[in-house]
């Protein structure tokens, strides 16, 4: 499957729906659910969540099923440099978790959250449950995409896919955040 979606844009309009379109085909792979925007000011992050919050999910592997919550903060953003596509989306912040549907069974949870005041600031990964994993370790990730995330649910955790070509739907919706992400390994940021 070829991708036609291109992250910048000539207004931040274009750069906000090049960001969402490929995303809303990568959830598909999974729900129905829609994306919710909130509402934001001018130059201000905006949040996007599922309309069902958390999504359940059935798993072959998981009895009883899974739980996924998605939090993505983003913020569109003008270049200066006279470009012909001089507006794109700026990721601020995220947390994708994956439980268990038993209740607060967390599974894994991806944080970057790169404010100072809280906490770690590079991207990283929560595995509870796991042997020899401490439950509140902070295990560094370099940036995930929510269509990764998906890609594991869907090949790992027995997820049923809602589209037999999921993954190269999976694949063409994030070949645009791997083309145009302004970083991929572990920024740099104070360690604690």
């Amino acid at each position: 499957m070829r991708s036609c979606f291109r992250l910048p844009g000539r207004s931040p309009t274009q750069a906000r729906e090049a960001f969402l379109a490929p995303l809303r085909l990568a959830l598909n792979c999974v729900t129905r659910a829609q994306m919710y925007l909130s509402p934001a000011s001018p130059g201000e992050p905006e949040s996007l969540r599922l309309s069902q919050d958390p999504l359940l999910l059935s798993s072959s592997v998981v009895e009883g099923g899974l739980r996924l919550r998605l939090r993505h903060q983003f913020r569109v953003v003008e270049e200066d440099g006279g470009r012909a596509q001089p507006w794109h989306v700026s990721t601020q912040a995220y947390a994708y978790r994956v439980d268990r549907t038993d209740g607060e069974s967390e599974l894994l949870s991806w944080h970057w959250h790169p404010i100072p005041a809280r906490g770690v600031q590079y991207p990283h990964l929560h595995v509870s449950g796991a042997p020899h994993v401490p439950g509140a370790a902070h295990l560094p990730t370099s940036r995930v995409s929510i269509e990764a995330v998906l890609r594991l649910l869907l090949t790992d955790y027995g997820v049923p896919p809602r589209r037999s070509d999921f993954a190269s739907v999976l694949d063409a919706a994030e070949r645009p955040f791997l083309q145009y992400r302004r970083w991929s390994s572990l920024p740099d940021v104070p360690w604690p």
